[in-house]
């Protein structure tokens, strides 16, 4: 096992080579920097550290390409935001939090065009957010859009009684017609969005 504090298990993986003086191969290199680019966003993400950029170079550099570059195309052929039907794409990435024996749940889908998103297919996401939740027992169900080049997110939230207005401190009010709100620089959710959402939580009682 080897576990290091920083973004990507992909330079992990990477480093082994660099540390035994070994060179990997260029298709290997370009997996390990795809991997490093999704896992840390292009490397905007706060969980990157500077161990990731320095792999990244060095991969890039054994690529022989540019890594912003890269990183681009990386996310943008993964990104299906605008050209998936939200049903099929809503929760694929969420994951379920216990507080105090009660639970809360964070969904987190990326994309480089946002800003293209239609009304519609907003409503259609906030739509299947709710649907999920009067299903559940969560005190809250969040739903984050991320834009990974801009760093800012649209979040929209359903909540329980116990948990009324948690949303809005920590991340800012909806808009009262979309129900949507910008939650600017929040692009990780282990380190920007979990973490206010369990001290909020904390401070209830539950």
């Amino acid at each position: 096992m080897d576990c290091r504090p920083i973004g990507s298990s992909s330079s992990i993986v990477a480093l082994r080579y660099f540390e035994t003086d070994l060179k990997p191969e260029k298709s290997t290199a370009v997996l390990l920097l795809g991997g490093l680019i999704a896992d840390t966003l292009c490397l905007k993400s706060p969980t990157s550290t500077d161990v990731d950029r320095k792999v990244g170079m060095l991969l890039a550099e054994i690529i022989g390409t540019d890594l912003e570059k890269f990183g681009r195309e990386v996310l943008r052929a993964g990104d299906d935001l605008l050209t998936s039907d939200p049903r099929r794409i809503w929760n694929r990435d969420q994951k379920v939090f216990s507080i105090r024996n009660h639970t809360f749940a964070v969904a987190q889908l990326e994309t480089v065009a946002l800003e293209e998103l239609s009304p519609e297919q907003l409503s259609s996401f906030r739509d299947c957010l709710q649907e999920d939740f009067r299903k559940s027992t969560h005190l809250i169900s969040l739903l984050f859009l991320t834009n990974v080049f801009a760093g800012d997110s649209w979040v929209t939230a359903c909540e329980s009684p116990l948990a009324a207005g948690v949303v809005a401190s920590c991340f800012g009010a909806t808009h009262p017609r979309s129900e949507w709100t910008l939650a600017r620089g929040v692009l990780s959710r282990k380190k920007q969005i979990i973490p206010p959402l369990i001290r909020a939580l904390a401070e209830r009682e539950l």
